[in-house]
């Protein structure tokens, strides 16, 4: 849920349009915007951010796509009562995600992703070119932060919904990491003077399996985030597309041997850094030759805009993301896409995890979406599998008994309609191609007006007469589960058997 409680103006750049005309004068993180702004003015905009930027119903939507953990960054700052520069508030909307996520039936992930002096040095961090975490007595209010989380969040009122706290997002790369383990080690007790919620740790960039030895042993309930992503180089923004997929099928060499749970705590769809201040406010992309003496390879009005992408270019995404989600369902413990949404016209649209979901059930992608993004999207189990063909883009109907409705008037969220409203809606359109849709399939139990009988048999390109769960290449108990491996946890502590997929 990046670009919520901790800023990315690439993200939502809206919040910098102040300087968009001449953004190399203006802020680059959150720290200097509030700065520049002032507190009272910062603290205005980002309040109206927060009680906008996700809401409940982002929630009810990511339950709906098959998706059953989100993974929330949240400062340091935010648990400071006077934070340097910066504003606070976000508590209060944590503690609301939290409660959206168990209303929906979703499980929360916190994860501290910036530290006093910045870890990084990534505007991410909340402060950008400087990496000071290390120095003076910055690593111990981190881990006096970490104890706020954990006496608040790793307690029994919570362990039905947060099942994983983050000691710290990307620390490094330029880090003494003998300090940066003891910092771990340290981090681990806090939370473990309260409970045995999974601790998370990041792998620093380097691989997971150096980070044996750790906090390692059965019982010790941690995992190790380990971060993918393969456009950040220009040799990476280069690739043909074969070879951009063929490092992802290879990409479980990166997590094997690693004595603790590995999860890829973020990737995502892109293939170059075109996104507009994917590298930093005010900086452009190698693709087109503009950061770090890259050679021009391309230009970026090609790439990231779903809405004006031919088919062949969405299919190079998709292509793309299966062989990650191959990859890491084989070889990890689960996967985070990094991120839910990020603002449009941005060409950033191969992060924005809910505009691919939609991509999914526009562009009838079907069978060869079979794991993850889509599948969920095009089989929607709402009411105990009691409706079996319906396919869903985000909140809304596209698709019933195998033919799409035309998208202008697909517009009902499934959230404010009953089934039978929903059927009286589709019996009343056409599909795309102008053609009756036929009757609506629904069971009785769930619906005592319906009158069709219910059917697994719908029309594909597989073969008439194919089963539905066979065409869209899950069952009904896959879709009631997640698509990853749960880390195994004491019979005892089943409630928190869990992992992200955000």
């Amino acid at each position: 849920m990046s670009g919520w409680l901790v800023l990315e103006p690439w993200i939502t750049p809206s919040l910098w349009a102040d300087w968009s005309a001449n953004p190399t004068a203006g802020p680059v993180d959150e720290y200097k915007l509030c700065k520049v702004l002032g507190k009272d003015a910062c603290l205005a905009r980002l309040q109206a951010h927060w009680s906008t930027w996700l809401t409940e119903q982002d929630f009810k939507d990511i339950k709906t796509v098959g998706l059953n953990t989100v993974r929330i960054p949240i400062g340091y700052w935010a648990f400071q009562p006077n934070p340097d520069g910066f504003v606070n508030g976000q508590v209060a909307y944590l503690d609301k995600a939290i409660g959206w996520a168990r209303s929906a039936g979703l499980k929360v992930w916190i994860d501290l992703h910036g530290a006093p002096g910045s870890q990084n040095g990534f505007d991410n961090s909340g402060l950008r070119d400087q990496t000071n975490w290390q120095y003076g007595n910055n690593v111990q209010i981190t881990l006096d932060v970490l104890s706020q989380i954990a006496q608040k969040y790793a307690k029994p009122a919570y362990q039905d919904v947060v099942v994983a706290i983050e000691l710290l997002n990307e620390p490094g790369p330029n880090l003494n990491m003998d300090q940066l383990g003891r910092f771990y080690m340290d981090g681990f007790g806090k939370v473990r003077e309260v409970s045995d919620t999974f601790v998370t740790f990041s792998d620093a960039f380097k691989p997971p399996n150096s980070w044996n030895g750790l906090l390692s042993g059965p019982g010790n309930n941690v995992i190790v985030d380990h971060h993918r992503y393969q456009m950040f180089s220009e040799a990476e923004v280069t690739r043909a597309l074969n070879t951009q997929i063929s490092v992802a099928c290879n990409a479980g060499s990166e997590t094997s041997g690693s004595d603790k749970y590995v999860v890829i705590g973020e990737w995502s769809g892109a293939m170059t850094d075109c996104a507009r201040w994917l590298n930093g406010f005010g900086r452009y992309s190698r693709y087109e030759g503009k950061h770090q003496n890259s050679r021009w390879y391309g230009n970026c009005s090609t790439k990231g805009d779903l809405d004006t992408m031919d088919w062949a270019k969405r299919q190079e995404i998709r292509k793309y993301i299966e062989a990650q989600l191959d990859t890491y369902e084989k070889t990890t413990n689960g996967w985070i896409f990094w991120t839910w949404k990020a603002e449009e016209g941005n060409m950033s649209d191969d992060w924005n995890y809910s505009k691919l979901v939609f991509l999914a059930s526009h562009t009838e992608l079907r069978s060869s979406y079979r794991r993850g993004i889509p599948r969920h999207a095009l089989y929607l189990d709402l009411l105990n599998s009691s409706i079996k063909s319906i396919t869903m883009a985000g909140r809304h109907l596209v698709r019933i008994t195998g033919r799409a409705i035309a998208l202008p008037t697909c517009t009902i969220p499934v959230r404010a309609r009953t089934w039978s409203q929903i059927r009286t809606f589709v019996e009343g359109s056409s599909d795309v191609s102008g053609q009756p849709i036929i009757e609506a399939a629904f069971d009785a139990a769930t619906d005592p007006t319906a009158s069709a009988k219910q059917s697994d048999a719908i029309p594909s390109p597989e073969g008439p007469g194919v089963t539905q769960a066979s065409v869209w290449g899950i069952t009904t108990e896959k879709l009631k589960s997640s698509q990853v491996q749960v880390p195994p946890v004491p019979k005892e502590d089943s409630a928190k058997n869990t992992a992200g997929v955000w």
